[in-house]
This record gives C-alpha cells, sequence and structure tokens, in this order.
C-alpha cells in the first residue's frame, strides 16, 4: 500500500518579494532547494503563520544563495513581503518504508 508523507519542510520562511504580474508560483532559492530535496515545478503546500492561508502551487528556482522566497501570481496577492510561511512536501512512499521514513526539516534564519 502507499501512503503520502511529509518529504521536506521549511519552518518560518519569510516571503522576500511579491509578484502579482505572473502566471503564478513559488520562486525559493535553488541552494535552499537543493537541501530540501526539492525540485522545479514539484508540487508543495504553502502555509501561512496564522493559519489563515493554506494552498498548492509549484516551485521556480531562484538564484543560487539568495535566500529568495518570492510569491508570484494569484498567490502574491495573498501572501505579500514580509509574510511568514511554511512550506511542505509530500510524497508517496510504500507503507514499509514509511515507517522509518524521516523528513528533511529546515527552519529559516530570515
Amino acid at each position: 500500500m502507499l501512503v503520502k508523507v511529509l518529504l521536506s519542510k521549511i519552518k518560518l520562511a519569510t516571503i522576500t518579494k511579491s509578484s502579482v504580474r505572473y502566471e503564478g508560483s513559488l520562486g525559493l532559492d535553488v541552494a535552499i532547494m537543493r537541501e530540501l530535496d526539492l525540485h522545479p515545478y514539484q508540487c508543495v503546500n504553502v502555509n501561512s503563520l496564522d493559519g489563515s492561508i493554506r494552498t498548492e502551487t509549484y516551485l521556480l528556482p531562484e538564484k543560487e544563495g539568495s535566500g529568495a522566497c518570492v510569491t508570484r501570481g494569484a498567490l502574491a496577492t495573498i501572501l505579500l513581503k514580509g509574510d511568514r510561511i511554511h512550506l511542505l512536501a509530500y510524497g508517496m512512499m510504500d507503507s514499509e518504508t514509511a515507517k522509518t521514513h524521516k523528513p528533511i526539516i529546515i527552519e529559516s534564519n530570515q
């Protein structure tokens, strides 16, 4: 049986820029993506720190070392520069592997 599990999470990331003139996504520093084993166009959940916003989007890489966490399109109208979020990536794995799986979790220092 396959189960959906947390693969990786960023706790307390800060939105560094919002850009409405884009079709939509979340841009993230490619170094952070690599640390969390995330991939361009991967589906992720974005939760506002206060819990009022829980949405799903996809990732686009931003310049390595920039620390960027950029909301675009419709997401940029509800999550603005300076807002704090949790970013979560999920995946499927067999139930035996899931029993010992440990997600990658980092806390942002922004």
